[in-house]
């Protein structure tokens, strides 16, 4: 792959591709009926058809337009679009709460909104009277004020064949620096924050393919499009020729990778996690030799030095060729991003031949830091990015600085003041850089509070290792302003009830299966063990579980599947109040 031509704008990222890329399948995605192909000619020709509708209906530099919707192929579409006709394009959650869609919505003045799925058509409609128009990606519900996307782009492609420079004309007005899209991302205050990026800062990390894409890789793309990790690596994967196959579907993603056998993924720590708990689960239904085998081999993964085992050869033809297959038999690497996963993980699926390669970035700097496949050591998220500057401040915290950092925050320039100084972006991660250039990231500057008898205690690694039982999904140390350590600990259902049934207790209920022998059991010799690592004032004194599973609607998690800590206090107070009376 030799092509090393800059694309600092979108405009010069699809005149490269019109120019130099003809792939009959260039991007797909699942359909009711199967996967739905496009060409690099089809795609392109689509995009400029939607640019020319905007165009038509007076949308102009500077206008804010929105996009809530599944992720697939019109989402990349009517995202270019926008940025092609000059306008700023506004990703909203599929699945955003009503809170944050009105605050958005409110801060940029949205008037014109793409939709596509059933959880934004709801939305819209309760709030249908903000908006002066919509463009229907999928069959809209009545709606007086929706044009279809068909006919978006059949008015596009009259306009186009009436006057065809019309499009490059747009294109040639674009400067590097001019605003392409607007980002909310979570605060500490729980109030989103808007991240503006210019056309320099979404393609920066585009312009080098560090991590060895081939023209011939397939790529499945299973993460929101909103989201600025999946977002940017579809640029990325367009910018370097790669087939991208887009899947809605996270309970059969295993149907997927089978379909598509891709040779690249990405995904986050969880669905890793999750991926993980069913290939254990798998095994526990299977018959005694079959388990037998599995076990021993899948604890040969988890060691250390298993390259160095005499039974790697063995372990890897009856166990983990099958595994690999099941994935489609071709993966090269996961990509893995958006928060820290269990380093215990990355080691299984290296052992495994299905190498998982960290990455560390924010929306505010999208890849600040990467494994590649050359390079990685597990328990880091690898080196700096080409062109990026790293250095750690006396506090510890991780500061960056390059072409690819923010703008600001929109309309907010307080925040953006204590964000960037002396053109430093200060990412309120702490981390380390080993003599090898490795960064590991060891906290939040913000997720270290005191207690009421005056410790500091570090949340993360605590909440890392309760993590590690296998019926723990998430884990939420309390500590401030309180006398002691506790934690509420949300439990892995999914594990819960296989446990359930392979000790014969299918018939009680969750809350009391909970406070059964078995889990006390494995709680406190858990808690023993994190507890023995630990100065007196850091150590778990008490814990709870929370029987409601958290999610993003509920406010319990952030769109990238984070804990929002505050959130959480606010709805659980009652039970964490239990704690300490106990």
């Amino acid at each position: 792959m030799r092509n090393m031509e800059k694309t600092p704008t979108i405009a010069s990222l699809l005149q490269m591709i019109e120019r130099d890329y003809h792939k009959d399948n260039a991007i797909a995605e699942k359909g009711v009926h199967g996967w739905i192909h496009l060409s690099h000619k089809a795609l392109l020709g689509e995009i400029k058809a939607m640019t020319l509708y905007l165009h038509s209906i007076g949308i102009k530099k500077g206008d804010m337009v929105g996009i809530m919707a599944t992720s697939g192929i019109r989402w990349v579409i009517a995202d270019l679009a926008i940025i092609s006709c000059g306008a700023i394009s506004i990703p909203l959650f599929a699945n955003i709460s009503s809170e944050n869609f009105l605050f958005e919505c409110d801060q940029t003045g949205l008037k014109t909104l793409f939709v596509l799925g059933t959880e934004p058509w709801k939305m819209y409609a309760e709030h249908r009277d903000r908006f002066e128009r919509v463009i229907a990606m999928d069959a809209p519900p009545l709606e007086e004020k929706a044009v279809t996307y068909e006919n978006a782009i059949e008015i596009g492609l009259e306009l186009f064949c009436k006057n065809p420079k019309l499009f490059d004309q747009l294109l040639d007005q674009q400067k590097e620096d001019d605003l392409a899209t607007i980002v909310y991302t979570s605060s500490s205050t729980g109030i989103p924050k808007g991240v503006m990026l210019s056309h320099k800062n979404l393609l920066f990390i585009t312009a080098t393919n560090f991590m060895g894409f081939d023209e011939n890789d397939r790529f499945l793309s299973v993460l929101p499009l909103a989201h600025i990790y999946m977002r940017i690596g579809t640029l990325w994967l367009l910018r370097w020729n790669i087939e991208i196959y887009f899947f809605n579907d996270p309970k059969n993603i295993d149907s997927a990778l089978r379909e598509i056998k891709p040779t690249l993924t990405a995904f986050v720590p969880r669905v890793v996690e999750k991926i993980y708990t069913r290939i254990l689960l798998d095994l526990e239904k299977a018959g005694y030799l079959k388990r037998a085998i599995g076990k021993w081999a899948f604890n040969l993964a988890l060691d250390p030095d298993f390259q160095h085992s005499l039974f790697h050869t063995l372990a890897d033809k009856l166990v983990y060729q099958k595994v690999r297959d099941a994935f489609g038999g071709e993966l090269k690497f996961i990509l893995c991003g958006s928060s820290a996963i269990n380093p215990t993980l990355v080691l299984f699926f290296h052992h495994l031949g299905l190498p998982i390669l960290e990455g560390y970035g924010m929306t505010e700097m999208m890849v600040i830091a990467a494994d590649t496949p050359d390079h990685f050591k597990i328990g880091t998220v690898g080196r700096a990015c080409p062109d990026v500057e790293i250095k750690i401040s006396p506090e510890g915290e991780i500061l960056v600085r390059c072409d690819g950092v923010m703008q600001g925050y929109y309309k907010n320039p307080r925040a953006t003041e204590k964000a960037i100084e002396d053109g430093w972006l200060h990412t309120g991660d702490k981390g380390v850089i080993d003599n090898e250039g490795f960064l590991k990231i060891v906290g939040r500057t913000n997720e270290i509070v005191k207690t009421s008898t005056g410790e500091w205690i570090a949340l993360v690694p605590l909440e890392k290792e309760l993590a590690k039982a296998p019926f723990v999904e998430y884990a939420m140390v309390v500590a401030e302003h309180e006398k002691f350590v506790s934690a509420l600990i949300f439990p892995n259902f999914e594990v819960l009830h296989a446990l359930k049934v392979s000790q014969h207790l299918a018939h009680i209920s969750d809350e009391e299966y909970l406070r059964g022998e078995f889990i006390k059991r494995e709680m406190d010799k858990l808690i023993e063990i994190i507890n023995a690592h630990h100065n007196h004032w850091e150590q778990i004194h008490a814990y709870a579980f929370v029987l409601t599973p958290p999610t993003i609607e509920g406010g319990e998690l952030t769109p990238t599947f984070k804990l929002r800590r505050s959130n959480i206090v606010d709805k659980y107070q009652d039970l964490i109040k239990e704690m300490y009376k106990k």
